[in-house]
């Protein structure tokens, strides 16, 4: 049970850290639960002046992964074409549903400029399409 951090703090823990730590071989962060740990860390050995610095830290990396359009780093795989980002995201706990300005989504990205390899890993987290439309101008991947 997280003491400190709300759930959208900790999934942009567990997101950094997943890609600091990947799942290889071994356990990445994610596994490792080291967003947990860092909750421990934050409720019981920091002041609340430390506390204080790295929630604002915390906030401005959400801030900063957007781009002028609203993208994310998610969006910004895609666009790559950059499977094993796109992997290591949403594995994290990437949002798939997010949207920049113009209401494009990571899998809009995906299916607009052709990226069948990172399509078939946003495949392999199908609970989030679902939720995720299609744009209306992205073209059909068969």
């Amino acid at each position: 049970m997280l003491r400190t951090l709300n759930p959208q703090q900790n999934g942009m823990v567990t997101t950094i850290s997943e890609i600091i730590i990947p799942q290889t071989d071994t356990p990445g962060a994610k596994a490792a639960r080291v967003n947990e740990f860092i909750d421990l860390i934050l409720t019981e050995w920091y002041d609340d002046e430390e506390k204080s610095i790295f929630l604002t830290g915390l906030a401005e990396v959400d801030t900063r992964t957007r781009d002028l359009f609203g993208n994310t780093v998610l969006m910004g795989a895609a666009y790559k074409g950059n499977a094993t980002v796109v992997q290591r995201l949403l594995t994290a706990g990437a949002d798939l549903a997010a949207t920049n300005y113009g209401g494009l989504d990571a899998r809009g990205f995906a299916l607009t400029y052709e990226r069948a390899e990172v399509l078939a890993v946003m495949e392999q987290h199908a609970e989030h399409i679902a939720q995720c439309p299609p744009p209306p101008n992205a073209k059909k991947l068969n």
